[in-house]
């Protein structure tokens, strides 16, 4: 690392990124991986080194429904989990085989921009549904539905990317019973749901339970454990009816590749029996607690006319500047004058994702908005980061 360059307010210049949207580093938990490394080579099984079993070995399914009845997650069972090589990857399965080119995906107006960019590479065409600030509205989407058919809703029901936001127990329900009557498949894409500080509902849960626990048949719920453990191990897991799995493990892929990622599997199977798992979540849970509370604390303080609303959960915080066009290039500039990147709301502005890939920079819903992450740094860096946002504000507004 270079020599420190100080601006003329004594900060390092380098720049503090709360754009980014992936842990840490002190967060990635290297030790608990080389721990369960070293105990599943010890006594390597040949098998991991095969081809695996195309919903995932049966003992990480059994071991990963014992993880999230344990942390409160819901129960499910072995025979409702399918394995896959992180959310991403089974997004992908799911708009291939579920949907074809030229249909509708239903999504809500600000949402997460990468699925977005699926969406756009299996050639789907996105329509963006009506919400208030708890979320998709029941009655947009059945109108929505009742005007033209579509094949997939895709939902991100807990601590959501980019708004933090969890949908209510009443309004999940009424969305999948809207999508029931219609016939489409929800895609809940929940990797988050198992990162909650704070309580979520009235009775003190701080795990929002799968929208595959509702029983519907429509539903494919999708996580990982890039959010809670590593992104680099790219283990995932989708949970829903046993028709889909099976549709799902009679796919190319998996029939030319077979199971996705069995030795990852045994490794963070290995964490889970170990008891390592837990308590590497509780740590990363309160973790995420204290550089939430100290994001708050410091755009309380930097930016009182700040507008947003703190979250339960997961890694963003969704911030309306008022009068400031966030996308704007001479906001940009005075960020990167300042050493501060943000990423814009229109990034995820569902309403005017393009063919070409991007999200038009003039969109009136989201320019004043934007998604910062409270995940990648610590909270000193946070407390910095919303010190170099608001003179970057201040700067703009004369």
């Amino acid at each position: 690392m270079g020599p420190t360059i100080t601006t003329q307010h004594g900060r390092d210049s380098r720049t503090v990124d709360l754009a980014r949207g992936d842990p840490g580093a002190d967060l990635l938990p290297a030790a608990l991986v080389r721990a369960a490394a070293d105990r599943v080579t010890a006594a390597l099984d040949p098998d991991l080194l095969q081809y695996g079993h195309e919903p995932g070995d049966a003992g990480f399914r059994a071991a990963l429904t014992a993880f999230l009845e344990g942390e409160g997650a819901g129960a499910s069972a072995p025979a409702r989990l399918f394995v896959t090589a992180g959310a991403s990857l089974a997004l992908h399965l799911i708009c291939a085989l579920f949907a074809s080119p030229g249909e509708r995906v239903l999504v809500a107006r600000s949402t997460y921009h990468l699925a977005l960019a699926q969406f756009r590479d299996q050639r789907l065409r996105v329509e963006a549904i009506e919400g208030d600030a708890d979320g998709m509205l029941p009655e947009a989407l059945d109108e929505a539905l009742r005007a033209a058919p579509a094949a997939l809703l895709y939902l991100v029901p807990a601590f959501a990317n980019p708004t933090g936001t969890t949908l209510p127990r009443a309004r999940q329900e009424a969305l999948v019973a809207v999508a029931a009557r219609h016939g489409v498949r929800v895609a809940a894409d929940e990797v988050y749901r198992l990162t909650g500080f704070a309580p979520v509902d009235a009775d003190g849960a701080r795990v929002p339970r799968s929208l595959a626990a509702l029983g519907s048949e429509q539903v494919l719920s999708l996580n990982s454990v890039s959010k809670i453990l590593s992104p680099g191990l790219r283990l995932g897991w989708i949970e829903g009816p046993a028709a889909d799995l099976r549709r799902l493990g009679s796919s190319g892929v998996l029939r030319s590749g077979g199971g996705m990622n069995p030795f990852t599997a045994a490794l963070v199977g290995e964490a889970i029996a170990s008891g390592a798992l837990r308590a590497h979540l509780a740590r990363l849970r309160e973790a995420l607690r204290e550089r939430h509370d100290a994001l708050v604390a410091a755009l309380r303080a930097d930016l009182p006319d700040a507008q947003f609303e703190p979250v339960a959960g997961g890694y963003f915080l969704w911030l309306r500047l008022p009068g400031v066009d966030v996308s704007a290039e001479p906001t940009r500039a005075a960020l990167r004058r300042h050493g501060v990147r943000i990423a814009p709301g229109t990034l995820f502005a569902a309403d005017v994702a393009d063919a070409a890939g991007g999200a038009a920079p003039t969109a009136p819903r989201q320019r004043e908005w934007a998604r910062l992450c409270f995940a990648h740094g610590t909270s000193a860096t946070l407390r910095d980061g919303v010190a170099r946002l608001a003179a970057a504000v201040y700067e703009l507004r004369g």
